[in-house]
């Protein structure tokens, strides 16, 4: 339960403000083939749904409105729509922040009360369930729309037309599906960056992680010998 709810949404405010900063200042991203706009408004829905349908959801399942699950969805569906916010059309990511919106609850109960992960700040849920169906998402929901030339690729054309950009499954009017190409793209790049996590995370805490199981072991078998 979250005992003063105007922390958590004053949170999701300035998260907002910090993704949308973090994604027009960029210096790695090429703003000649991108909308500024287009990322604004697709994080602004994507905060909006996925705050609106857990906050509604917990409201039906438990008679009370939850504002702390409301602000985990609404952070959860802006991590997911940072992935693909300049490919994706406002359509698409309603779609998907109401998607991760309606998964929070349920990722949340999953790791507190099955995996029963220590994650009272709901990290995981938050950024891993977002982070994971945003990349998977670019291959399923880019419209073509932006990104040509996109890290070299399609300079000039891309699937034997000028100017299409990123495109996934679901293209807008007049561009060609790149399926599976784009998906096999993200599942790649999401594969890579869940390794390479857990890499930088086990050679940051693995020996912090053995030291403590050594102290733990020698402080029993010294309280046992006592």
């Amino acid at each position: 339960p979250v005992h003063l709810p105007i922390l958590a949404v004053t949170g999701v405010g300035l998260l907002i403000i910090g993704l949308l900063s973090w994604c027009l200042s960029n210096p790695l991203v090429d703003w000649s083939t991108l909308r500024a706009e287009r990322v604004a408004v697709n994080l602004a829905l994507a905060a909006g749904i996925g705050g609106l349908l857990p906050l509604t959801y917990t409201w039906f399942a438990t008679s009370k409105p939850d504002p702390l699950m409301a602000a985990r969805g609404s952070s959860a569906a802006l991590v997911a729509a940072c992935a693909g916010a300049p490919f994706f059309s406002p359509l698409a990511t309603l779609c998907l922040g109401a998607i991760v919106g309606l998964l929070v609850p349920l990722a949340c109960y999953l790791v507190d009360h099955v995996l029963r992960w220590d994650d009272p700040t709901a990290a995981l849920t938050v950024h891993g369930l977002g982070g994971a169906l945003g990349l998977i998402a670019v291959g399923l929901l880019a419209d073509g729309k932006a990104g040509q030339g996109w890290n070299g690729v399609g300079a000039t054309g891309y699937l034997g037309l000028d100017g299409q950009g990123v495109s996934a499954l679901w293209v807008a009017e007049g561009f060609l599906p790149d399926w599976p190409g784009q998906l096999a793209a993200q599942a790649v790049g999401l594969a890579a960056i869940a390794l390479f996590g857990f890499a930088i995370a086990g050679l940051a805490f693995g020996p912090l992680a053995a030291a403590t199981a050594i102290l733990r072991r020698r402080s029993e078998a010294s309280e046992a010998a006592d």
